[in-house]
């Protein structure tokens, strides 16, 4: 009796893939099937999810997986870099959930309106562009410009770390100050605008590769060349309150900080304002003072043990007690105002251990050179330590100096520049240049002007030796252009000594170096005679 084959119902599998690399994933599968609708909107994704893709590797046995640029997958599968076809612009496509994230676009949209796009304290990332799919109502695409994280490439000084908690701080602080609470501040949210240090495209999700693959990419300038923006990304745990709502209480938003005093009970309401804080707080005591115990990469950083005292009034166990984000803002500004210039140039040193390699003593002395060198050369350039806008408000203070000056009533002003004690009336030399010199202030003026409003317009008057220069400064800016410019005369000293004792070094090298080569050069006519004489016995 014959038997009649049966039909097999089991599924038919694909065929085995060389590489993991040559299958997309179920994310970056979404992203193919809509490569044609983004480029009829003017944006183009990379070939590895053009519908009629093949693996480059499969073609060509000579390349690697891996190395190649359409063997680099997405990591997350909510986004994706593309070019902008008008312009050539490099971007990143975020797909957003309405129902999940409702608050995300009209937090975007809000801040990209003016006036709170122009404002110079907003840190929130740019809205490029808003997409939407007609196959999947349920999402939103947004466009952002192409950003990398804020500690790469490494901070060359304090100042530029100081640089970045402060803009940090001035962001979040705005952010409150329109009643949006982010709820998700971790490291990965805070990105670094790289435009201005790097003169090459890098890839978006390997920062530290040039964009066609072919090798690594290091910056063409530093951060104290340029001071670079950090931004703030990521609200899908954002809301915005009204009025009437604040303060607000809600129940505790767990995202990657765990640490909250408030998440403890699951069930209590809290304000997610205080948690903000908390959250930075804790962000600058891992990152920049003790580390993470459980985060192998993050050991903290030697050098910012000075702001133990603003951490610790941001990370207070009860939400009351904490500092907000504005009055932190006033205590950092008060800190760095007591810093020296020397350590605002120091360099800050990754705490070794876990995934944080030690550096050994040729790698530390080459770093410590180098380090040396671009600091030697921005002082002698006088560039400051940090950008005119962060660190201690000089500008402002000397504004309202001058605005003191302006209210005072006529006669009043001798009071705010009083001669030096012991100084003859009329007399500008001797004591009172020597109290000048020694105090960096700027020259008195004289004037034969002591009519009512004489004495202010002499205070309000150009320095003689600034007038002299071709680009004389204005009088309200002189002060602070002398504080943050003017390096004190023993660090200038120092530097010199330092930068001569370095070419001492660097000669001293050398000549070892040729005393070893002329040992080798003595040495192996030597060697051949002796070869040559064992050869004949």
């Amino acid at each position: 009796m014959s038997t009649q084959p049966t039909e097999s119902t089991a599924p038919v599998q694909d065929p085995p893939v060389r590489n993991a690399r040559a299958k997309l994933t179920e994310g970056e599968a979404y992203w193919r099937d809509l490569y044609d609708w983004l480029l009829e909107q003017g944006y183009r994704l990379r070939p590895r999810y053009h519908p009629d893709w093949e693996p480059s590797w499969e073609k060509d046995f000579r390349l690697i997986a891996g190395l190649t640029e359409d063997s680099e997958t997405a990591p997350h599968p909510h986004l994706i870099d593309a070019i902008r076809v008008a312009d050539d612009g490099y971007v990143v496509l975020k797909r957003v959930p309405q129902e999940a994230a409702p608050d995300e676009l009209p937090i975007l949209q809000y801040f990209s309106e003016e006036p709170q796009h122009s404002d110079p304290r907003n840190r929130c990332v740019d809205l490029l562009d808003v997409l939407k799919p007609t196959d999947d109502e349920g999402h939103t695409i947004v466009v952002m410009p192409v950003l990398r994280p804020f500690d790469s490439p490494e901070f060359d000084t304090v100042g530029e770390g100081l640089d970045f908690i402060r803009q940090m701080l001035q962001g979040l602080s705005f952010l409150h100050e329109h009643r949006v609470a982010h709820r998700d501040i971790r490291s990965e949210n805070f990105l670094l605008d790289g435009s201005q240090m790097y003169s090459e495209r890098y890839r978006a999700w390997r920062p530290n590769k040039k964009f066609d693959y072919s090798g690594p990419i290091k910056p063409s300038k530093a951060r104290t060349s340029c001071w670079p923006e950090y931004h703030i990304i990521d609200f899908g745990f954002s809301k915005q309150y009204a009025p009437e709502e604040m303060p607000p209480s809600e129940p505790p938003k767990f995202a990657s900080d765990r640490t909250i005093p408030e998440f403890k009970n699951r069930d209590a309401r809290c304000n997610p304002f205080p948690v903000d804080v908390y959250t930075f707080g804790n962000l600058i005591r891992v990152n920049f003072i003790e580390g993470h115990p459980d985060i192998a990469t993050q050991n903290g950083r030697k050098g910012f043990d000075f702001l133990l005292p603003l951490v610790d009034a941001m990370v207070q166990e009860k939400p009351e007690q904490r500092v907000t984000m504005a009055e932190a803002l006033e205590r950092f500004d008060d800190i760095v105002s007591g810093l020296s210039e020397w350590k605002l140039r120091s360099r800050p040193v990754r705490i070794p251990g876990d995934l944080v390699r030690r550096l050994n003593s040729f790698e530390r002395a080459s770093v410590t050179a180098a380090h040396w060198a671009r600091k030697l050369k921005y002082v002698v350039k006088r560039v400051p330590p940090l950008p005119y806008n962060a660190g201690p408000p000089l500008k402002e203070a000397a504004e309202a100096e001058l605005e003191t000056v302006t209210n005072q009533p006529a006669g009043a002003t001798e009071e705010l520049n009083p001669p030096p004690p012991g100084t003859a009336e009329g007399d500008t030399e001797g004591p009172e240049l020597d109290a000048i010199d020694a105090t960096n202030e700027p020259p008195p003026i004289t004037t034969a002007d002591h009519t009512e409003g004489g004495e202010l317009q002499a205070i309000l008057s150009k320095p003689t030796d600034v007038a002299d220069q071709p680009n004389p400064l204005p009088p309200t800016r002189w002060r602070v252009t002398q504080r943050m410019r003017q390096p004190r005369t023993n660090q200038r000293k120092l530097l010199v000594n330092l930068s001569s004792h370095l070419r001492e070094r660097q000669r001293g090298i050398q000549r070892i170096r040729k005393w070893k080569q002329f040992q080798v050069n003595q040495r192996t006519p030597l060697m051949n005679a002796t070869f040559r004489r064992l050869k004949k016995q």
